[in-house]
């Protein structure tokens, strides 16, 4: 046998304490019956996620990220459903032996295991030279620098020293010099084999999975070039590839749901001592396809943060029309000092360096502002380059809405009327801010046809409950849908008297009879809903899937009343990230609208 049933699961489940499991990974607290904590998959200030010991069952009612312990562990630890099974199993003390012929595909082969296991003994040796005399000057170098002892340490630094011979030790461990060339740690020089790295502070460069991949070796010599020296590509070691730091990051970067993108090893130690652990450095390559694949696993908001040279700039909208491209979220720290985030740390201080990344900016926004200082448009070749650079990001804005929002900034920006600018920014009409048709306009109104179907889908509800006396705790979730708060007391109030066994399901003067008794406030609505005029039209509805339908109209009733707010707060905005965030939220209404009439439609 080597597949898991659902009977394995369900009993794994239910004998695991999902309480137990999570107080592993983080801090719990109890709240009545249940437990709250501070959801580990997105940036959350305020516990969010609700853990039920009795429903074995986890939720985090911002982000919506639920499940059970195995959904928990899986996610968490970012492996296979498996793997986490095994884990649980093996926790709770179950024999797992049935899976001993269930095999996964390697994601490594024995070649790249090998290369990683010569970098692990390579990365030792490196550390053990550091703490020997030979490298007295390599460390006053990093001390100058602010990396402590406890930094060398923690971040696995090294030295390469000629005398000290790795290729001699790594040869002892039973490793050749073809070996240390697959590597990239030993070089052919003519007829000679050489080590690649001489006299350099040596900087580990590990994956996903935390395997060393190769090294950057940083010269303690200013004027030796060049002044930081990779390992040369390997089947394991790939410019485009590089991810300085996602070890060590990856669930910081699901907490914060955001992930900020530097250039070098160095920023990204300087940003994690003061705590800005959601970091990646990408080693001073270009943003690749492989990068954006990686990162988006961990979150969808991309914060750019690399030097503030022209190439720097340069890379970073070159990035940031990567990412728009693919309808990720990103913003661009500006940078005018030209030093690199490492730089402003030890010059300006943490706070200063926290409060750049707060102000990052939507891309437009940033190209606006950074030409507008680079270029004098008042001279003409200066304004034809200054439209020139910030149409290459425009180009990437989406939906005639942001597009006229970005363009009437620009026209602010370089006093030019808006009319004047549209055709060269490819806009054939403004439409003053406009939404869409198909989004709710903040004047529209809820005609009386929608309150009747309002009306008789909070009526058959209590119907169906009246007759049917079962879901009650579905009832109970979902009784926030429910907008007449004479219907949602009435509701609650005949759900307790089933509870307490009080009332038998098909019996409304039964009910009526003990609601009276109880001096209940709810009576005329109560016989309202039990009158033969709305009779056969409440039957029809007073099945499971009418029970459903019924909650699906009130949630696309909440969903077009929240459109109806947010569509005048975007209106009220001045801030153009902020107008785009509303925008965002009332799409993904709309299409929650949508989507439940048609599962409705379907029925």
């Amino acid at each position: 046998m080597d597949k898991v049933s659902q009977e394995n699961i369900n009993n794994l489940i239910e004998k695991t304490d999902i309480v137990a499991v999570i107080s592993e990974y983080i801090k719990v607290q109890k709240k009545g019956q249940n437990y709250q904590a501070v959801c580990p998959f997105h940036k959350d200030n305020n516990p969010s996620l609700v853990i039920s010991p009795v429903k074995k069952f986890y939720k985090c009612f911002s982000c919506n990220e639920s499940g059970n312990a195995l959904n928990f562990v899986k996610n968490f630890e970012n492996i296979s459903f498996i793997e986490a099974f095994v884990k649980l199993s093996r926790k709770a003390g179950d024999n797992v032996d049935f899976l001993s012929n269930y095999k996964t595909k390697p994601r490594y082969s024995d070649d790249e295991l090998r290369l990683f296991e010569i970098n692990y003994q390579a990365s030792k040796f490196f550390c053990a030279i550091l703490n020997n005399e030979v490298a007295s000057d390599a460390k006053s170098y990093l001390l100058k620098r602010g990396i402590t002892e406890k930094d060398q340490i923690d971040w696995e630094i090294g030295f390469s020293y000629k005398e000290a011979n790795l290729l001699s030790h790594l040869k002892q461990l039973g490793y050749s010099q073809q070996d240390a060339i697959n590597a990239g740690i030993a070089k052919v020089y003519g007829t000679s084999v050489m080590e690649t790295f001489v006299n350099r502070i040596i900087f580990p460069i590990k994956n996903e999975d935390n395997f060393i991949i190769g090294f950057s070796g940083r010269s303690i010599n200013e004027n030796s070039s060049p002044k930081y020296l990779n390992t040369s590509e390997t089947t394991i070691f790939k410019k485009s590839e590089l991810a300085f730091n996602i070890n060590n990051s990856k669930q910081a970067i699901k907490k914060n749901d955001e992930i900020i993108i530097l250039e070098g090893f160095m920023d990204s130690i300087s940003l994690s001592k003061i705590g800005i652990e959601n970091n990646v450095a990408i080693m001073g390559t270009a943003l690749s396809k492989f990068h954006i694949n990686l990162f988006s696993k961990f979150t969808k908001n991309f914060i750019l943060f690399l030097d503030g040279d022209d190439p720097g700039v340069n890379a970073s909208l070159k990035a940031s029309h990567q990412l728009l491209s693919q309808n990720l979220n990103v913003k661009l720290v500006l940078n005018d000092s030209k030093a690199d985030p490492d730089e402003l740390i030890k010059k300006n201080g943490e706070t200063f360096v926290k409060k750049m990344i707060e102000n990052s900016l939507h891309p437009i926004d940033f190209a606006i502002e950074y030409f507008f200082k680079k270029f004098d448009v008042q001279k003409q070749d200066q304004f034809e380059l200054y439209i020139e650079n910030v149409k290459k990001t425009f180009s990437f804005i989406k939906g005639e809405l942001f597009q006229n929002i970005a363009l009437q900034k620009i026209s602010n920006k370089i006093n030019i009327p808006i009319e004047n600018l549209k055709n060269t920014f490819g806009i054939k009409t403004v439409n003053n801010y406009n939404v869409e048709p198909k989004i709710i306009k903040s004047n529209q109104k809820i005609n009386y046809n929608d309150l009747i179907r309002y009306k008789f889908a909070e009526e058959s509800i209590i119907f169906y409950l009246i007759h049917n006396g079962d879901r009650l705790e579905y009832l109970e979730e979902n009784a926030d849908k429910i907008n007449t708060i004479q219907h949602k007391k009435l509701m609650m109030e005949i759900i307790e008297l089933y509870k307490q066994n009080l009332i038998s399901k098909s019996k409304p003067e039964e009910i009526k009879k003990i609601l009276l008794d109880k001096k209940s406030k709810y009576i005329p609505e109560l016989d309202n809903i039990i009158a033969e005029t709305n009779y056969v039209f409440l039957k029809s509805l007073s099945t499971g899937d009418g029970l459903e339908d019924s909650f699906s109209i009130l949630k696309s009733r909440k969903l077009e009343e929240e459109n109806r707010e947010f569509f005048k707060l975007m209106s009220e905005a001045s801030n153009f990230e902020l107008k785009t965030n509303f925008n965002e939220v009332i799409e993904k209404n709309f299409a929650e609208v949508i989507k439940l009439r048609k599962k409705r439609e379907k029925k």
